[in-house]
Parts: structure tokens; C-alpha cells; sequence
């Protein structure tokens, strides 16, 4: 059933195997079936260990999405799950969850996509992670962050610590990924020449070019697509939203940015959401 394909992914997540967990829990994605979501621990643990495999794989827009849904709901279903036995247990897990979404949030070029009141809960918390990892492309903040979150990796082979490989080799793959130089650049100019950026960076023409090719390749990520993608590991490669896109011939670099409308309603709704909390929690306390 649903929930051995869910234990199935975990122990995928566990040795190191994204692609196969990713694979296994892919009828539960055709499904659209709510039957899971039925059980919190059993829906939040899938949530989990699919968005981990979607940062591995790189997918970050995927992960950034999954768990601002779930992190969302967690939220507006507080005061359900603080009469549960449960409780205590969900909070550690949400924890958990807010530290993967900043790091989603950090490495993803569709910053700013996370609606209210999951933006303000991430500000709070990982504000000033999420920009020195954005700023600097520091792997220190982002590789405790990971820490943190990730669960304990196990491995086949004896006398081997998996837990600092996968951890080692994630670090390897922030810095990698790092945004190069020319990339804030690009933000100021709509149409600048190769020569020009690469005064600007301090850097040769060729080392320049390399850098453009790096961004142009961190801009398009495989992505789910509701009602195209049969399973969660199924996706299509397309440019992610909020991020810089250009063209480069052999001198010029012809730029822009994608900027999203601020959606006003969900932050007033969210506010009128908790003050009307507050009232209602007054009232209680203030009844004889």
C-alpha cells in the first residue's frame, strides 16, 4: 500500500539512492489520491524525503514548492494538532522542513516565490542564512543547515561513514553552484558587451564566458508539471521563474529579469488570520 511505498522512499533517501526513492513513491503521485494525507506522520514524512531527494537532484524549485505547501498547512492547522498526541513530534518536524525550505529558498534562483505567511515564518528564522548564502555562495551556513535537517544516512558497506559523504558531497555541490560574478552584474545592465563584464568582475573574457555558461545552465532545472508528470522523479526542463535570462552572441549580452507580482491579499489575509487568533484566544481566557 501507500504507506510501505512511503517506508520504501525513506530507506531509499537513507542509503543514498534519490533517483530509486524518488521512483518507488511515483503511484502515489498518479494516484492523487488524499488517502496518506489522512495520516499527519505519514504525510509529512513523504513531503520530507521527496523534497530531500529534489535538493540532491538539484530540483530546488520542486522542493521549494512541497514543502511551502506543507509548511503552510502545518501552520493553518496548529491548533488541530495541538490537541494530538502528536504535537510535540510535528512541531520537530516542522523545524526540520523550514530549515530544508531555506535551503531550497537559498539555492534556487526563484527567491521571493514563497507566499505569506511561510516567507515571514523563513525571514524570522533563516533570514540572515539564506542572504550570506545568496551573497557570499558560503557553504558553511547552508552545510550546517544541512545537518540540521537531513536525516542519518546509512550505508551497506561496513565501517564507512555515509552520513559525512553525503554531507561532504552536498557541500561540493553548493559550491559548484555557487552564483558566479557576472551574475549580479547582469541585474544592472539590459545589454552589456563580454569585454565590459569582464572588467567589471576583474576577470579574462574567457573565464567570463564560462561564468555566463554557468548561469545560463543553474537557470533551467527539471520541474514537476501537474497533469504532464506522471511521478515525482518525471519532469520537464524548463527556465525557473524570478531568475535572470539572457542571451549572449560573441560580444554583446542582451539581459533581463523576471520580476513576479507580490500577491498583497495572501500577507493581509495571513494577518487578519492571526489577529482574529489572538481575539478569539482573549475572549477564552477572558470568560468567567
Amino acid at each position: 500500500g501507500y504507506f510501505s511505498l512511503i517506508g520504501l522512499c525513506r530507506l531509499h533517501t537513507l542509503l543514498g539512492d534519490f533517483h530509486s526513492a524518488l521512483r518507488v513513491v511515483g503511484p502515489i503521485c498518479a494516484a492523487n489520491s488524499t488517502l496518506y494525507t489522512e495520516s499527519s506522520s505519514a504525510h509529512i514524512s513523504l513531503v520530507f524525503h521527496v523534497s530531500l531527494c529534489y535538493i540532491m537532484l538539484q530540483r530546488y524549485a520542486d522542493a521549494e514548492r512541497m514543502l511551502a505547501e506543507l509548511i503552510e498547512s502545518i501552520t493553518r492547522n496548529r491548533q488541530y494538532f495541538s490537541r494530538t498526541q502528536q504535537y510535540d513530534v510535528i512541531v520537530k518536524w516542522t523545524d526540520k522542513l523550514t530549515a530544508l525550505l531555506a535551503i531550497a529558498v537559498a539555492l534556487s534562483p526563484s527567491a521571493g516565490e514563497t507566499a505569506e505567511p511561510t516567507a515571514s515564518l523563513l525571514r524570522d528564522k533563516y533570514g540572515d542564512r539564506i542572504n550570506n548564502i545568496r551573497r557570499a555562495g558560503n557553504s558553511g551556513p547552508v552545510g550546517d543547515l544541512f545537518r540540521f535537517a537531513c536525516p542519518r544516512f546509512i550505508s551497506v558497506i561496513p565501517n564507512e561513514d555515509a552520513h559525512e559523504r553525503q554531507v561532504a558531497l552536498f557541500i561540493r555541490q553548493v559550491e559548484h553552484a555557487r552564483a558566479t560574478p557576472a551574475r549580479s552584474y547582469l541585474q544592472l545592465y539590459s545589454s552589456v558587451s563580454i569585454a565590459k563584464l569582464a572588467a567589471l568582475t576583474e576577470s579574462k573574457e574567457a573565464d567570463t564566458r564560462s561564468d555566463l555558461m554557468s548561469t545560463k545552465a543553474q537557470a533551467l532545472q527539471v520541474q514537476h508539471v501537474a497533469g504532464r508528470s506522471a511521478g515525482y522523479l518525471d519532469g520537464e526542463l524548463a527556465p525557473v521563474r524570478g531568475d535572470i535570462h539572457f542571451h549572449a552572441d560573441a560580444t554583446v549580452v542582451q539581459a533581463g529579469v523576471e520580476r513576479s507580482q507580490t500577491d498583497y491579499g495572501a500577507f493581509f489575509t495571513a494577518g487578519i488570520e492571526t489577529c482574529n487568533g489572538l481575539l478569539s484566544g482573549l475572549s477564552q481566557s477572558a470568560r468567567p
